[in-house]
């Protein structure tokens, strides 16, 4: 019999990447960070926000990261917990301006409805000030909630 063989590529990678910063908090838990990790978190997660546009669905897209940003934000002191809450804030504001997005053509023909002229850039323009808004408060809740140390779950 053959044995099937697990890739491990993403934890790896994530571990492997997480050296560099070993040393600057405690495993699993919130604080102290340094900005190196700080940085790291919200990049990847910016990151998160721009891919979001090519692929739509969140589980899909927690598939393919939390695999490499689990591990390695976990090495570097950040709970999963909070890698999950920072992925969900990254996820959520673009949903609504991404143009794959199941719902979109739905929109569009509803605004449609009261503007003939209206097509995808008209619907995009319209809710790009409603993303970068939600992205900032969405963002700011989460820095405050993570320097005040609350739990994320129950």
């Amino acid at each position: 019999t053959q044995k099937i063989v697990e890739p491990r590529l993403g934890k790896y990678e994530g571990c492997h990447a997480a050296g560099s910063g070993e040393n600057e908090g405690t495993q699993g838990d919130q604080a102290p960070l340094g900005n190196e990790t700080r940085g790291l978190m919200f990049a990847g997660f910016g990151l998160l926000a721009v891919i979001d546009i090519l692929i739509t669905g969140a589980i899909a897209k927690w598939a393919l990261f939390a695999p490499t940003f689990v591990p390695l934000l976990l090495q570097l002191g950040v709970a999963p917990e909070s890698v999950l809450s920072a992925y969900r804030i990254a996820d959520s504001p673009m949903n609504v301006v991404t143009p794959l997005n199941p719902y979109f053509a739905l929109v569009v023909v509803f605004m449609q409805k009261y503007n003939k002229n209206a097509g995808v850039g008209t619907v995009v323009a319209l809710m790009l000030p409603y993303v970068v808004g939600m992205f900032a408060v969405w963002t700011v809740l989460f820095v405050v909630w993570f320097l005040l140390g609350l739990p994320w779950g129950l």
